[in-house]
């Protein structure tokens, strides 16, 4: 989704609303497709002093195995996005600071999804106090209980 930043950058209006839902169940993240229900942005993108920044909420649902247990389970995030875009950076090191939109046009798409995978747990759990599998059995201790003799 191609977000023309023209009349922002040129002033020719202060802010531009956003809602809309995007989807991203086709990228390959860990090995797998975890973002498989539509990500929800609302928010905006506005014109501040010459600047432009990216202000928006995202809900996100990452579908994949629990990192203990190996259930397959959802975890809903709610991210809060923040970016300052440019026309062009006054120093190459600002490289990683800003979003860079030299044709003042932006992708919502990369510009959202590069937030959400900034953003996703490196633990995944199906719950927070998740018994994990037997190391021994390989039974699921949340579900039922094993004879092993584990300490």
């Amino acid at each position: 989704m191609l977000i023309d930043l023209k009349p922002l950058f040129c002033g020719e209006c202060e802010s531009i609303d956003i809602s809309c839902q995007l989807d991203f169940s086709d990228e390959t993240l860990l090995s797998g497709k975890p973002l498989q229900k539509p990500v929800t942005v609302k928010g905006f993108i506005k014109r501040r002093a010459q600047v432009v920044f990216f202000d928006a909420s995202a809900t996100v649902t990452v579908t994949a195995p629990c990192d203990r247990c190996c259930t397959v389970c959802d975890e809903v995030l709610d991210l809060n996005l923040s970016q300052v875009i440019v026309k062009r950076l006054e120093n190459e090191d600002d490289d990683d600071t800003y979003v860079l939109a030299p044709d003042m046009k932006v992708d919502l798409y990369n510009l959202v999804f590069g937030e959400t995978v900034m953003n996703l747990p490196s633990l995944h759990l199906c719950k927070e106090d998740c018994k994990g599998l037997c190391p021994t059995c390989g039974v699921n201790l949340n579900t039922q209980n094993c004879n092993c003799n584990n300490n």
